[in-house]
């Protein structure tokens, strides 16, 4: 069996999968923080609303797209808890919304651990959106809500980035691809790419 006897296949599913899909994704979540800085500027418009929560959606089915890879950087930098812990911890967001800590991207992004992830990511970016009851009005939020809302969504774009940056920049996309680091062979690749697909799908 030679080394690459997959190679194409592989190839194509590191850059026209994975690669695109965390490169959809973070160009959501660039979009999503755009809309909720807009939101936060003109919080009465039920438009800007509707955009962010838009926003939301098509950041949000990338990443679930995503999920048939969790491995690699995802894992390794504990991306998945950061930006997708659940259940969210909505007793403790509205804790911090009472209080009178400074909110911003560094708040959030030290977030972190048990106690942490789940104050933050998309769950996060979800609750402040759509309310508790799913039902959020324009013109109803808090000048905290607005604030936290764009501060989760700068971390989230920062996690994207640094996901999307750790495949290409950071050259994992080339590991899975060339077989000569991380991955001894490219038996080990496939096993990779089938537990990655065989892990979602246990999980739905």
């Amino acid at each position: 069996e030679s080394k690459q006897q997959y190679g194409d296949v592989v190839a194509n599913i590191t850059d026209n999968v994975i690669v695109e899909t965390y490169d959809d994704m973070e160009d959501g979540a660039d979009d999503l923080l755009d809309a909720a800085k807009e939101l936060k500027d003109d919080q009465n418009n039920a438009t800007k609303l509707e955009e962010a929560k838009n926003a939301w959606i098509a950041t949000r089915a990338a990443w679930e797209a995503s999920e048939g890879f969790l491995f690699g950087p995802v894992s390794d930098l504990e991306i998945d808890p950061n930006i997708d812990t659940w259940p969210l911890d909505s007793t403790g967001i509205n804790a911090i919304l009472a209080g009178t800590d400074v909110i911003n991207k560094a708040y959030i992004d030290q977030l972190t651990g048990d106690a942490g992830t789940g104050l933050k990511g998309f769950h996060a970016i979800e609750y402040i959106l759509w309310g508790s009851d799913g039902n959020r009005a324009a013109g109803s939020f808090s000048a905290r809500e607005l604030e936290y809302l764009v501060a989760c969504a700068e971390s989230l774009k920062g996690q994207a980035e640094t996901l999307l940056n750790a495949w290409t920049s950071g050259g994992y996309a080339d590991e899975l691809k060339s077989q000569n680091g991380v991955y001894a062979s490219e038996k080990a690749v496939l096993i990779e790419l089938a537990q990655g697909i065989r892990g979602i799908a246990g999980e739905v």
